[in-house]
């Protein structure tokens, strides 16, 4: 686990700029950018990972609570679940909105099609009781508010951090090190990429039982 000081320390000694007036404020600025820009890229890490429930009231065909505030982006591999009767979560089939909205009637058993369009899901067909539904989908984290404190990426990808905002802050400075964290950047984030993966497959051999 690291702080944002820690990470802002190790950039500050790498450009030798630990005295720099405001280079913290600085640096806990390009440290936000770097994870934001993360966030936007097509792959997402298992630090970002959660869970999340919501409800669908009887003959309504919208869920309340799913997708959460810190919605990013669902994941792929498990979608949406819906909690029968036994209290076994049930997969929904996911189609185009325009698809599952051909889905008419009223159902009380079974599961339902669902889409998930501008972050909104939509249930068909519409059900005849209540039920619970559970999402697995990445998260947008918290933005640092202090460079002491930290949060999944400053835990999980310290070392690409370290790479990601110290670029940003070695070409505001014309620094010489921009070739050496922009070398870091990319070698740890492939070495996430990789481990993300690895994660995966493990998860998924355990499913199948290999």
């Amino acid at each position: 686990m690291s702080t944002g000081q820690e990470i802002a320390d190790e950039i500050k000694q790498i450009t030798a700029r630990t005295r720099a007036p405001g280079v913290d404020a600085i640096l806990l600025r390009m440290i936000n950018g770097a994870i934001r820009q993360a966030e936007r890229k097509a792959t997402m890490f298992w630090f970002t990972l959660t869970e999340a429930n919501g409800t669908t009231p009887a003959d309504t065909g919208t869920l309340t609570g799913l997708p959460p505030a810190d919605f990013l982006k669902q994941d792929h591999t498990s979608g949406l679940t819906m909690v029968d009767d036994e209290g076994v979560k049930q997969p929904c089939a996911k189609d185009d909105r325009d698809i599952v909205l051909r889905k008419t009637g009223l159902s009380s058993f079974g599961t339902p099609f669902y889409s998930l369009d501008n972050e909104i899901i939509t249930i068909r067909p519409l059900l005849t009781v209540s039920r619970v539904f559970h999402m697995m989908y990445h998260q947008s984290v918290t933005p640092l508010a202090t460079l002491a404190a930290n949060n999944a990426w400053t835990d999980n990808a310290d070392e690409w951090l370290i790479g990601a905002a110290g670029e940003r802050y070695a070409v505001s400075i014309s620094s010489p090190k921009v070739q050496y964290f922009t070398a870091l950047k990319t070698e740890m984030w492939q070495d996430l990429q990789r481990f993300n993966t690895a994660r995966m497959e493990a998860a998924r051999a355990r499913v199948l039982g290999d």
